[in-house]
């Protein structure tokens, strides 16, 4: 039971809202959010982890001023937040980039997403197993949980170095691999969801039927993007001088591609990417400094992203059985994944500061590992 909600007047407890507490409701999450941040910048933390704790603090595990039904209303601002991240990596992604360091990001994004899908699925199979002495439930939550653990926040990474103002062969070292690396991700859970299905004894679908659909989002999600890129590339190249009709062209054409891949089920992280490498191969001279003036609209987009990842955070439900799984998959997926980049990073002959700060930049995980989960 959550004593801190019986503390809040009732009026600052929004179960439903309308059009004035909608905008009284972003006030309060930009506002706190924001303070949050800043707090924990002041004492040498990324500010996202400030966002966060400013959700659990207003969400299901604290004073509950957003309700589980508000929560899931607002669910198309992480839409919308993925896009425009997904938006901003596609930018980095500038075709001489990839031909300089292209084996190696491959090579990376191979190790640093495999190791902690062994690691992780191995240890938290053995230990539910010496709990529960239920073979077919540990391996398929193993399974299950390995593949999530191959998963790395893109909007948690892409927030912390746009918070340092970095660049240099790192910087494009770990966007790349977050570009990537949730196309792994989803790789890895189809096959362990069907295989989990099977163990538990239900029958949604052979690990071909997994593929096929698995397949469509990936290729769909990108054909998404590409052709509206390719699109707004065209009239940007062609038509467009102003670049304040070029910034309000991109703003709309990154929410065109939000809401379709939401009303088809598609990845928004991978449609906007796509978008994003078009725009920036195509259209280059143009859209050199459409990125940063879209980067200027990110920040409260941030914040109310990661706010509402907090607030879907519910401590009160976690038991004893759920916390030890909880410490397991944190434990060994840092291990994997710090394991993993760093034998990636030595096999591609990365440089030395890859090799050396790559693995503490992997860590973060939220947006595509919470949708799976």
């Amino acid at each position: 039971m959550n004593i801190f909600a019986e503390f809040l007047p009732d009026f600052l407890q929004f179960d439903a809202v309308d059009g004035a507490s909608l905008i009284l409701l972003f006030g309060i999450i930009l506002l706190l959010g924001s303070l949050g941040g800043k707090f924990f910048q002041k004492v040498k933390i990324p500010q996202v982890v400030g966002y966060i704790v400013i959700g659990i603090l207003i969400g299901q595990s604290g004073f509950q001023v957003l309700s589980a039904s508000v929560i899931s209303m607002l669910n198309p601002i992480s839409s919308i937040a993925l896009a425009f991240i997904g938006f901003l990596i596609g930018g980095e992604l500038k075709t001489s980039v990839l031909k300089k360091y292209g084996k190696q990001f491959t090579g990376i994004l191979l190790f640093e997403a495999i190791v902690p899908f062994f690691t992780v699925s191995i240890i938290v199979t053995l230990i539910s197993f010496l709990i529960t002495k239920n073979i077919a439930t540990s391996l398929a939550i193993g399974l299950v949980l390995g593949a999530i653990s191959s998963a790395t926040a893109p909007a948690a990474t892409t927030d912390v170095l746009r918070e340092n103002r970095t660049r240099g062969p790192l910087t494009s070292t770990v966007l790349g691999i977050v570009a990537l690396d949730d196309a792994v991700a989803l790789i890895l859970y189809a096959v362990t969801a069907s295989v989990a299905s099977s163990l538990l004894g239900y029958t949604g679908g052979s690990i071909s039927t997994q593929l096929l659909f698995l397949a469509y989002d990936v290729f769909a999600s990108i054909g998404v993007g590409s052709l509206i890129g390719f699109l707004l590339s065209l009239v940007i190249k062609n038509i467009m001088v102003n670049e304040d009709r070029i910034l309000t062209l991109s703003l709309g054409a990154i929410l065109l591609s939000s809401g379709t891949c939401e009303l088809l089920k598609l990845d928004t992280i991978l449609a906007a990417m796509a978008m994003g490498f078009f725009m920036v191969n195509f259209a280059t001279v143009k859209t050199r400094g459409i990125f940063s003036l879209v980067e200027k609209f990110t920040p409260p987009i941030y914040v109310l992203f990661f706010v509402l990842v907090g607030a879907k955070l519910n401590i009160w439900n976690i038991t004893p059985y759920v916390a030890l799984i909880a410490l397991l998959y944190l434990f060994f997926r840092t291990a994997g994944k710090s394991i993993g980049a760093r034998l990636g990073s030595i096999v591609t002959k990365a440089p030395i500061t890859v090799k050396k700060y790559l693995p503490f930049c992997l860590l973060s995980q939220a947006g595509v590992a919470i949708g799976l989960s």
